[in-house]
């Protein structure tokens, strides 16, 4: 918590998103609209109680292309230091001083248009800077730090945590830092401040750039000062990516916990937190803003500190973008798992709960996770003569040629799309859980039932429910294409060749 406010009376124009702690005013960034070269920009909006009937359009302010105009020349050319902290304030004019309408509009003008005439660039008439019906465009992309990203941070400021983060001591009244009990910056500033914790937005562009632009004015490494350097579209960050290569935070946390509930008939679950790591956005992507330990906040029936979600929703919720159950979907719905998944209701299944609560550290779960992704290939290649390499589709070849099913290529193409995927190989317990991507309903033995033993031709009159085998294969197969963007799938004869005519492979089709 924050007892230091900052008195800003106007905008941190810096990075395009302006905040208003005084005078009842703010610059408006989800009004904009696009500049020159697709760039971003936002409107300025002035007080409500003086401007509630506006003659003409607010202006929409190129940020960018006013800092790229003036490069080399000090941000105090249109800002101003706050003594005290050193945020930048935009000083068009002083709340305090210029109460009426017209002095505003006069104070913009003077520091706007004066400019443009002494630079001999710039608008100067009112419709160039007041423009109407102007393309509207979406507003900043969010930024937060990764593990990747703060790991430079750590790097930079030579591990000293204090720079950053603090709490505030009630004792002292003071920002102390403590060690060990690092929280995200959200945890205190939220998307709104208050007088004693200034917003998120507020602190970031306070402290942040204002860093940046100290370590650039040294003629030292530093990150960026403008808007897109930070907020650009560009720079969106997945839920989940590859964090393999980050070193790892120590906040003492556990390599291998072991989760378990008192009186709980399930067996304790595994959880490997240090390969999570290497997945994970960061910290909050499963502690929300605090950082703590899931049962700190979820109990068993639930409590107001933890939104009243029990402990068992916060793991297996499958809707919820911090569960265990609910990240798995996510991933789930990558184009090489969802292809078969797409079919399979969301959540898990009761077949698969000793996947997780296998009971000791170590047992079959995390070993499954550390074994050969190639397996189910090299089985399937053991038994060639029980996996024949092409499937001749021609029990209904009426009207088309028999289609030959490129059968081995498709075994192999599926488990070269997962991959090193760690979470495929502890969920997919059985060697050939893969068949069932297309073999659904049926036991996953060496040799599953062929297409044709469940689904009749043309369909069975008595079971709607259970497509005939022409919707069979067209449902399985053109379903599968499209999830996986295959794009040359498109007409019949793709598949179904005249006579005589070759069948592309599975790699020939993908180029087409």
């Amino acid at each position: 918590m924050q007892k230091n406010p900052v008195n800003l009376f106007g905008a941190l124009l810096l990075l395009g998103v302006a905040a208003a702690l005084a005078g009842g005013w703010m610059y408006n960034t989800s009004l904009g609209h696009a500049g020159e070269h697709g760039r971003r920009t936002f409107a300025i909006t002035l007080p409500a109680d003086k401007f509630a009937k506006l003659e003409r359009p607010a202006v929409a302010f190129d940020h960018e292309k006013h800092t790229e105009a003036l490069k080399g020349e000090e941000c105090t050319k249109c800002h101003d230091k706050d003594a005290d902290s050193g945020a930048l304030i935009f000083t068009v004019y002083d709340p305090a001083k210029v109460t009426t309408r017209q002095g505003i509009i006069e104070a913009y003008h003077k520091n706007c248009i004066d400019c443009h005439k002494e630079r001999k660039a710039g608008p100067v008439a009112c419709g160039e800077c007041h423009v109407r019906n102007a393309a509207a465009s979406a507003p900043w992309n969010s930024i937060e730090l990764s593990l990747a990203q703060h790991q430079k941070h750590v790097a930079a400021m030579d591990d000293k945590c204090e720079a950053c983060h603090h709490a505030y001591d009630e004792k002292t009244q003071k920002l102390v830092y403590k060690e060990g009990e690092e929280t995200s910056c959200r945890d205190c500033h939220r998307s709104t401040g208050t007088k004693d914790q200034p917003s998120l937005r507020t602190v970031a562009h306070e402290k942040c750039v204002t860093c940046h632009m100290d370590l650039a004015a040294k003629a030292q490494k530093s990150g960026p000062v403008q808007c897109a350097g930070c907020h650009d579209a560009s720079l969106a960050q997945p839920a989940l990516m590859d964090m393999s290569d980050a070193p790892r935070l120590d906040r003492n946390q556990e390599d291998m916990p072991l989760i378990q509930v008192a009186d709980n008939k399930m067996k304790p679950v595994p959880f490997n937190h240090k390969s999570h790591e290497t997945v994970a956005r960061n910290c909050r992507t499963c502690h929300h803003e605090s950082l703590k330990a899931c049962d700190e906040c979820h109990t068993v029936e639930g409590k107001k500190q933890g939104g009243y979600v029990r402990l068992s929703e916060a793991f297996h919720r499958s809707t919820s973008d911090h569960s265990c159950v609910g990240c798995h979907e996510q991933v789930k719905k990558q184009a090489a798992c969802s292809v078969c998944h797409i079919a399979m209701p969301a959540g898990p299944a009761d077949s698969t709960c000793d996947t997780c609560h296998s009971g000791e550290a170590g047992m079959p779960a995390m070993a499954r996770a550390e074994r050969n992704p190639r397996e189910v290939i090299d089985w399937a290649l053991m038994y060639v003569e029980d996996f024949p390499e092409t499937l001749s589709a021609g029990v209904i070849a009426d009207k088309y040629e028999p289609v030959e099913f490129p059968h081995l290529q498709v075994i192999e193409k599926m488990n070269n799309l997962l991959g090193d995927n760690k979470l495929a190989n502890v969920f997919h317990g059985s060697r050939n859980v893969v068949c069932a991507g297309c073999h659904h309903h049926s036991p996953m033995n060496e040799r599953p039932p062929a297409c044709s033993r469940c689904h009749d031709a043309p369909f069975d009159a008595k079971d709607m429910a259970r497509p005939g085998l022409k919707g069979a294969y067209h449902q399985q197969c053109i379903g599968c294409h499209r999830t996986m963007k295959i794009k040359n799938f498109r007409d019949c004869s793709v598949c179904h060749k005249d006579k005589g005519a070759p069948m592309p492979t599975l790699a020939q089709s993908e180029k087409q």
